[in-house]
């Protein structure tokens, strides 16, 4: 499960940031990047891009996103809605593996992450869904439904940005299948 989130992490991260590498057939381009784990092992990952898609492999499996800028295709639940007053900075579609896929939100703000997290918390406090706030080295979290990356519904998070405000991701969780 650390790879998986790792790597999430790192695909998060290349579709957010746009990164690309040397041009692949059919258009794309690809990169393989290096990186070490939690236990200081070096793992590698492969990055293959096509216009707004890209494919991240590991050893771990493969995980596909799509990404857009600005609030283009933003699905916001209604326990989370857009924040009063951010901008949607981008909007993420992942399948995580034939069975989870996530569509992720990703909102500016000025406001501080302790009024952003009250916020939603309120919202899905008034849903009667159950809620699990934690503070981390980085900002707040707030996990819908479950306690954990593993069994949640969807996350919230809160991190204050280097110049100012908060920046502010939902990523909602979605199982498909059986």
């Amino acid at each position: 499960m650390r790879y998986s989130i790792l790597t999430f992490s790192l695909a998060i991260s290349l579709v957010a940031c746009g990164q690309s590498g040397q041009s692949g057939p059919s258009g794309q381009s690809g990169k393989s990047v290096s990186v070490k784990d939690g236990e200081g092992k070096t793992r590698s990952v492969e990055v293959t891009e096509s216009g707004s898609k890209r494919t991240v492999t590991s050893a771990d499996g493969v995980i596909k996103a799509e990404g857009t800028q600005g609030g283009k295709n933003a699905r916001f639940p209604a326990y989370a809605p857009q924040y009063p007053g951010a901008t949607v900075q981008s909007v993420v579609d992942m399948n995580i593996s034939t069975s989870v896929k996530q569509h992720i939100i990703t909102q500016q703000t000025p406001d501080t992450p302790d009024k952003v997290i009250a916020f939603y918390k309120g919202k899905v406090d008034g849903t009667g869904k159950k809620s699990n706030e934690i503070q981390s080295e980085t900002g707040l979290m707030l996990f819908i439904g479950g306690t954990s990356p593993v069994n949640m519904e969807a996350s919230i998070s809160a991190m204050p940005r280097p110049s100012g405000g908060t920046s502010v991701s939902i990523a909602v969780q979605e199982r498909v299948g059986k």
